[in-house]
């Protein structure tokens, strides 16, 4: 059972990223997708915290 995930989230992370570095998909670099996977699951720390 989850009680939340990174990828409920990585949309709302996703789309921002683009439009705040003026990226396209083809030009995303996996240090790229790093960056989002962390904003979309900085809430969770938050939470541990």
């Amino acid at each position: 059972m989850y009680f939340d995930r990174i990828d409920y989230h990585h949309a709302s992370a996703y789309e921002p990223y683009m439009q705040k570095f003026q990226k396209d998909e083809e030009e995303l670099t996996e240090t790229d997708m790093d960056v989002i996977e962390y904003y979309a699951g900085n809430h969770i720390g938050f939470f541990l915290t």
